[in-house]
């Protein structure tokens, strides 16, 4: 790839957006552990001990700067649109993280957050490119096709969001790859957006992951500006993709990006399904989402991220393999690949089966330090002892 100003955009907006949230994390969980802005154990969550919530903020940060040092307005029109709705979307989060928001009005936020984006932004889906026959959407229900599908993506996210790293490293993933995908077409802008999501996403991921000291959550502020930028950049790279003619013109375009967000998408669809058999209010909450299986199965919060971020991105290589293919046979496929490992999972569960004896606390920081690089650590009379112990 040829060194231009482009590259050089591009790597700066990730790094620039990397070491901002990097910064801002520590002072953020100061401030937070201060005022008591943490997130307590209880009957739903899996972590132990008070952790700060207001990971969103480094995201926003992160992001929001990086861009607006690195895009041109004349070259990003949509560029107040999007901050617009992610400034909306950040004052519910924050709202809901430190008090409780009521469901419907937070959903009212939601809409009219998007609705930002589709009538001043004028990001929208205008065609089905080919699903079923249809092409073309009329203007009506070209803006509420829009508005339903990021509403679920934005929701989608928010409710993964459940062990450390998920929705994060979900994010990185997506965020990537459409960020390279927007380079190699021209759109600049884009790009740019996306690689500063993907370098605030790896600051956060870090802490959330790898933290002791400095261990945030991402909150319903991160979770519902992630599935925004996302659903922004799932879009553009929908519509892009009707008219681009070039080498990097990517057939089947819905259905890479839902396979982009597979696992946030998929599993939602299945909890709803699930709830609603049970004649249980879908929007009820509950443990049946698959990472809760993992846990369930003795996995560490590290262990079940990395299953599923592998299993997302084997869906995503499947959809690219085979993108020539009918779409709506192709979006069948990968739900059917996705539910096929939620069976199996399930299957194991049901017969009582664990993946090891060994605490999740000792197996975690000790793929934790090695993550780290923390050698040592790992191998002090402490953590050696505790180990002894438990084999």
């Amino acid at each position: 790839m040829e060194f231009n100003e482009s590259n050089l955009q591009v790597i700066i907006a990730l790094l620039t957006s990397l070491f901002i949230a990097s910064i801002a994390i520590p002072t953020i969980v100061t401030v937070a552990c201060k005022k008591g802005l943490v997130s307590a154990p209880n009957g739903r969550t899996s972590h132990k001990g008070d952790v700060p919530v207001l990971g969103g903020l480094a995201l926003f940060l992160g992001v929001g700067i990086s861009t607006a040092m690195w895009t041109k307005a004349v070259d990003f029109p949509e560029v107040n649109g999007i901050f617009g709705a992610s400034m909306i979307l950040m004052a519910i989060g924050l709202k809901d993280d430190i008090l409780i928001i009521d469901p419907y009005k937070k959903l009212a936020g939601e809409i009219i957050a998007v609705l930002l984006i589709v009538l001043f932004a004028n990001i929208k889906f205008t065609s089905f490119q080919g699903t079923l026959g249809f092409y073309e959407l009329g203007y009506a229900f070209s803006i509420a096709f829009t508005v339903f599908v990021t509403v679920l993506i934005i929701n989608a996210f928010n409710l993964i969001d459940g062990i450390d790293g998920l929705a994060s490293g979900i994010g990185i993933l997506a965020s990537f790859i459409y960020g390279y995908w927007f380079y190699q077409v021209g759109e600049i802008s884009f790009a740019i957006l996306s690689f500063a999501l993907t370098g605030a996403l790896s600051g956060f991921f870090y802490f959330n992951v790898l933290g002791s000291r400095n261990k945030i959550f991402m909150g319903d502020s991160g979770a519902l500006l992630l599935g925004l930028i996302l659903a922004v950049l799932s879009i553009k790279f929908c519509e892009v993709n009707i008219t681009d003619t070039s080498t990097y013109h990517m057939s089947s375009a819905p259905a890479i990006a839902i396979a982009l967000l597979s696992i946030p998408l998929f599993d939602t669809l299945r909890v709803f399904t699930i709830r609603i058999f049970r004649r249980k209010s879908p929007f009820r909450a509950d443990k049946n989402h698959l990472h809760h299986m993992l846990l369930d199965l003795n996995f560490s919060h590290l262990e079940s991220t990395m299953m599923l971020l592998a299993l997302n991105t084997l869906l995503v290589l499947m959809a690219i393999l085979l993108r020539s293919m009918n779409m709506v046979v192709l979006i069948i496929l990968l739900l059917l690949a996705f539910l096929f490992f939620c069976s199996v999972m399930v299957m194991i569960r049901k017969r009582g089966i664990r993946v090891r004896n060994q605490p999740l606390e000792i197996r975690e920081t000790r793929i934790g330090m090695m993550m780290s690089g923390n050698r040592k650590a790992e191998n002090q009379d402490v953590s050696s002892g505790d180990l002894k112990k438990n084999l």
